[in-house]
């Protein structure tokens, strides 16, 4: 876990200080007095609605039926030993806790966090017992509130401690952890070509010493193989008792660049911080240079040349577990977007873990990192700094890593009653540009309103043409439409697709009630493939992502094949079945060859006479029925290959197709059967 590992080389050793892997827990504690609580035993990463959140029978985002929403608490005990911790500083850091903790350590209350996706840390060097027991609580609470975003969503908040938590040791001259839940270094990419390219290192020095200290920093940045191509070095004297930001520039010629899934080249950034000659601190973090800009007609270029941003969004919440999710969640995660072939990722709609953006650099993937600012505003007057707070922790704590290129600021707003919201997002774009000068804003919208649309600097939409309205052909439309309300500055899609359950077969194409019980897994590959057709021939969109990677928990939908569930997804929400859109998207973006027989589930007919389709990126497919050869054909621009009422006979069935790439047979078969 690269990114968080880089924060200190001072993790205490395992045993000397270290917090237990089982914790007590109780929901509906709302209080620091548990005298009386009752406990139950748990392992973190947590979350109390890993069931209930995916079952349905909620309301809304504002309701507690059907899964808890509500105070929650979590107990663990930990010793500390004097030998330890004698002349140094201690951090506790919660990557995550939702949405609002309140925390106490041997009765003292630490702190507040308001906002359940980025990390939070206090220093516990005061409250924490030299030698003994030590008693940590947290108070959780994922109630609906008026002043912490998100207000509202297509999404269930999976309330508990569902990312890890940590002890950090460090020296009381050190690099700090407590700026807005960073790792105290900020790496911003700046003048970057072929020719050159700039680090602006920003490093937050903490001293709790009574006198200043005189301290030393080295950067040092490494190539992939190891060797020190650049450096840099500042003296800064550090006050008594404060934080001080110190800023340096690393310099590098002929930089090799990062260039997405063809070639995720990192360096490595090394902060060293010492005193009197002595290290103290030291920070480490991988860096893709890259550069990239939008064309109002051409589209999205890295590093100079075209580059379309085809990709998929994702939630992070996995069957069964729901937000609580491990490494190997988020590894699985990563191979089926791999394998899909996509080059890029909107993570919706909050902040992911750092575990996942490390990923994603080391994979190239290009990354939308998103506000969970969702469909409207409140009056409340915390709401608009609530935001901008969540906005901060977002950049600081992410920004460092190279796969992310832009910040988007909102998702659909005004799709419910809200308040006037121009100002509020006009003000975190300029904040956004405060904070990281060089990346841009974005927004997700759903309005054709100019004023919505242009408070950003870039414009994406979320329009689903063949599932909420009009037929699947309907993509140009909406596209032209959304780009000239946006200024003609081009256009993404950000969100498209259509619902299937892979239990529900039909032979005739047709658009089914979205909100309905029966979402033939046929009808979704069909919008696919014309959407996909559009956005593709469309140069001035810039970039589409799928909606969704994965089913993911709703817990207020009734439709589909199973309540609580929005069924959208390329893949089931166990990650277990890959549905046919998914192999349409591999066709048309892996390298690897693909041949895929579609409808392969669709066991069961009642017709002799069927279409038969396929999505392959090999050439020229041989279809065989019962093992005689019915035809050839090649695919069209968006790799479809099909026939039309092919003649099977009564009883089982066998379909196979046959194409040849590079030297070598790819092969897809299946059974059907005809009463």
């Amino acid at each position: 876990m690269a990114g968080l590992a880089s924060a200190s080389s001072l993790f205490a050793a395992e045993g000397s200080l270290s917090l237990p892997a089982e914790w007590n827990f109780s929901k509906g504690v709302k209080s620091q007095d548990v005298a009386e609580v009752k406990w139950e035993k748990v392992q973190l990463p947590h979350t109390w609605n890993a069931e209930d959140a995916s079952n349905g029978g909620g309301k809304d985002m504002q309701s507690r039926d059907g899964y808890y929403r509500g105070p929650a608490a979590y107990q663990a005990s930990f010793k500390s030993a004097k030998s330890a911790i004698e002349g140094k500083r201690v951090f506790l850091k919660f990557e995550a806790v939702a949405t609002v903790a309140t925390s106490y350590l041997n009765g003292e209350k630490l702190g507040e966090h308001k906002g359940g996706f980025a990390a939070h840390t206090y220093e516990i060097s005061k409250q924490l017992k030299a030698d003994g027991e030590n008693d940590l609580l947290v108070l959780a609470n994922n109630e609906w509130r008026e002043d912490v975003i998100p207000l509202s969503g297509d999404f269930p908040v999976f309330g508990g401690i569902y990312r890890p938590v940590h002890l950090i040791v460090k020296n009381e001259v050190c690099i700090s952890p407590l700026i807005y839940g960073s790792d105290g270094v900020q790496i911003i990419q700046q003048n970057v070509s072929k020719e050159n390219a700039e680090l602006k290192v920003n490093v937050w020095v903490d001293n709790s010493l009574s006198k200043s200290a005189a301290t030393e920093l080295q950067f040092i940045l490494r190539d992939a193989e190891g060797k020190q191509v650049a450096e840099s070095k500042l003296d800064a004297e550090i006050p008594a008792g404060e934080s001080k930001q110190v800023s340096s520039l690393v310099k590098l010629a002929k930089p090799h660049l990062w260039h997405g899934i063809d070639d995720p080249y990192l360096y490595q950034l090394e902060v060293k911080l010492s005193s009197a000659g002595k290290p103290i601190d030291q920070f480490e973090h991988a860096v893709g240079f890259r550069f990239y800009h939008i064309d109002a007609e051409k589209g999205f270029f890295l590093n100079g040349e075209p580059y379309r941003l085809f990709g998929v969004n994702r939630h992070q919440d996995f069957g069964g577990k729901g937000w609580a999710i491990s490494e190997a969640e988020q590894d699985l995660d990563m191979e089926l977007i791999r394998e899909i072939g996509a080059r890029s990722l909107r993570l919706a709609h909050y902040p992911h873990s750092r575990y996942f953006y490390d990923l994603c650099d080391r994979e190239g993937l290009m990354v939308w990192a998103e506000l969970p600012l969702v469909d409207c505003i409140s009056d409340h007057p915390d709401f608009a700094e609530n935001s901008k707070n969540q906005l901060r922790e977002m950049i600081l704590q992410n920004g460092n890593n190279s796969s992310i290129f832009t910040w988007s600021m909102f998702n659909e707003m005004y799709h419910r009653k809200s308040p006037p919201a121009n100002d509020v997002l006009v003000a975190l774009n300029k904040l956004s540009h405060e904070l990281d000068p060089s990346r841009f804003t974005v927004g997700a919208s759903n309005k054709n309103n100019k004023e919505l649309n242009n408070c950003t600097d870039h414009l994406a939409m979320n329009k689903y043409p063949g599932w909420y309205g009009g037929g699947a052909t309907g993509m140009p439309g909406s596209m032209k439409k959304h780009n000239e309300s946006g200024n003609k500055r081009g256009i993404a899609i950000s969100e498209y697709g259509a619902g299937a359950s892979i239990h529900h077969h039909e032979l005739e194409l047709k658009r089914p009630k979205t909100k309905g019980n029966w979402h033939p897994e046929g009808w979704q590959a069909h919008v696919h493939e014309e959407n996909y057709r559009s956005i593709a021939a469309a140069g001035y969109c810039w970039g589409s992502f799928v909606w969704n990677m994965f089913d993911f928990a709703s817990v207020w939908r009734t439709e589909g094949d199973k309540d609580g569930i929005n069924d959208k997804g390329l893949v089931t929400y166990d990650r277990k079945v890959r549905k046919d859109a998914f192999y349409y998207y591999k066709a048309n973006w892996s390298k690897e060859p693909v041949v895929h027989l579609t409808a392969k589930r669709f066991v069961e007919r009642d017709s002799q006479k069927t279409p038969v389709k396929v999505y392959s990126n090999c050439g020229e497919v041989t279809l065989l029925v019962n093992g005689e050869e019915v035809g050839k054909a090649k695919p069209d621009e968006v790799m479809i290959t099909s026939w039309k009422d092919v003649e099977l006979k009564k009883g089982k069935n066998t379909i196979e197709v046959r194409a040849t790439r590079d030297g070598k047979q790819v092969t897809d078969t299946c059974e059907w059967i005809v009463k």
